[in-house]
């Protein structure tokens, strides 16, 4: 189920709060007994074969993190994130592995096509994280329930955040029967912005990068940088919504789930958009990979090899394709290239920095989100001015456009870049979005102004469209 279903919205959320909230003033563990049923109910609607898979999973992690409490054995250690990433292999990374060895063999491969489990990526972090833990005794024994739960917790469960087991174990223990209007109404906010910026900001965005995506050749100079700039902010708003959203629906029910996103597109240097965008990826792979190597304790050629090894992970860690694996050698480029500009003590101006923070992020989406690497060198070629440079008949008649040439575009007009450009000034005033849900007054004009937002995404829910990252 999506979250901006109607059967989510409207059978499914109100049914398992309403359990929720019956069992929890019964006792605490009834109440994490009903939710624990809910999310497992909310995973099996998608594909209930894969069901057993997660079960499996979690159950072998919780023996494995409760003999490393015990013991701390490092050949565990291994031998659980082994079994970990083995299943990511197997059902991820097959196909793509396959086809890569059998091509340079000059074989032909026979696709597997296997159906991804969903939220396999996210939960795959989740235990190892908890392995990692236990091995280093931050967590010690635990219930198997309340494990299970914190790795299937529905609201985070698909497309996270990436909620490590040690923020909500302490919280399941501390639940209170009482309830907390507060927080109920204050993650019904969250939830309400969270659907708003997925209906009524990325999906009309969408609507018109999807094509322009899929036919990259036939893109003109103007309609190239509007697709890149059109998928930055699609893919801002679309993720930033699903992560606003989980975190309201936990908020209602008492537990309060890590921020995953702080105005990324306001950073002036490519670490610090790392410290703002998908927040818990960026931690797991800085505390569970980057600092493992060796991080930046051993030297500008040990933390430039860390680097360029964590987000070569992390960008196959995002999808079986070469495409993913440049997205992530790129931002490691760039990274590498920041800690050196730093050596050498050099400064830019605030706004030069700006730019070209954004400007290397934005080029980077164009490799994430296209097709295949010739894709996107075919769209890099085409927004450098290398196949020529043309502009919309929209343009024709502006100061400075006299001589150029002029094209009517299938997919863009020229004003959208207009557009997409206010939203981007947008996303700088989007930091408070759950500061400002975590301290509204409620007046009249606050409840008046959330039931027009509420009415206006039910009018245009519609078919319910997939979250870009809902089946990473």
């Amino acid at each position: 189920m999506l979250f901006n279903s109607p059967e989510f919205l409207l059978v499914f959320l109100p049914i398992s709060f309403a359990l929720f909230m019956w069992a929890r003033q019964r006792s605490a563990r009834l109440a994490l007994t009903s939710l624990l049923a809910s999310s497992l109910v909310f995973y099996g609607v998608w594909n209930w074969r894969y069901l057993p898979l997660l079960c499996g999973s979690v159950v072998l992690n919780w023996y494995l993190a409760k003999a490393l409490v015990r013991s701390r054995s490092r050949i565990l250690l291994a031998i659980g994130v082994t079994f970990n990433v083995s299943l990511l292999l197997l059902f991820k990374y097959a196909d793509f592995l396959g086809g890569a060895l059998y091509t340079a063999l000059g074989w032909q491969w026979q696709a597997l096509e296997w159906v991804l489990p969903l939220a396999l990526s996210f939960y795959t972090f989740q235990q190892i994280t908890f392995l990692a833990d236990s091995y280093r005794r931050i967590i010690g024994e635990v219930a198997l329930k309340d494990y299970f739960l914190a790795i299937a917790f529905f609201p985070h469960l698909i497309a996270g955040p990436i909620v490590q087991p040690k923020e909500l174990l302490p919280q399941f223990a501390q639940l209170h029967p009482r309830i907390d209007h507060e927080h109920l109404a204050r993650g019904l906010v969250l939830v309400i912005l969270g659907l708003a910026k997925k209906v009524l900001i990325a999906d009309p965005i969408a609507s018109y990068v999807d094509p322009a995506f899929a036919q990259p050749s036939t893109l003109n100079f103007v309609d190239a940088w509007t697709a890149a700039l059109g998928y930055s902010l699609q893919l801002y708003f679309d993720f930033s919504a699903y992560s606003e959203i989980a975190i309201g629906l936990a908020l209602m029910m008492g537990f309060r789930l890590p921020v995953n996103f702080n105005a990324p597109y306001e950073a002036c240097d490519i670490q610090d958009f790392w410290r703002r965008w998908h927040i818990t990826l960026g931690r797991f792979l800085r505390e569970y990979i980057y600092v493992p190597l060796g991080g930046n304790r051993c030297g500008v050629l040990r933390t430039c090899a860390a680097i360029t090894v964590t987000f070569a992970i992390g960008g196959l860690w995002h999808g079986a394709g070469w495409q993913f694996l440049v997205w992530g050698l790129m931002h490691a480029a760039f990274l590498v290239a920041f800690v050196l500009w730093q050596r050498f003590g050099i400064t830019l101006p605030r706004a030069a920095a700006w730019l070209l923070t954004f400007g290397s992020v934005s080029l980077a989406w164009v490799m994430f989100r296209s097709n295949s690497v010739a894709d996107a060198l075919v769209l890099y070629e085409t927004m450098f001015g290398l196949r020529g440079v043309e502009w919309p008949i929209l343009y024709q008649g502006l100061p400075g456009f006299e001589s150029a040439h002029f094209v009517q575009s299938p997919f863009f007009s020229g004003a959208e870049i207009i557009v997409l450009i206010g939203l981007l000034a947008l996303t700088a005033n989007t930091r408070g979005v759950l500061a400002h849900a975590t301290s509204l007054t409620p007046t009249k004009r606050v409840a008046i102004g959330l039931a027009a937002l509420t009415g206006m995404v039910l009018l245009n829910l519609g078919q319910a469209t997939s979250f870009l990252y809902f089946n990473f």
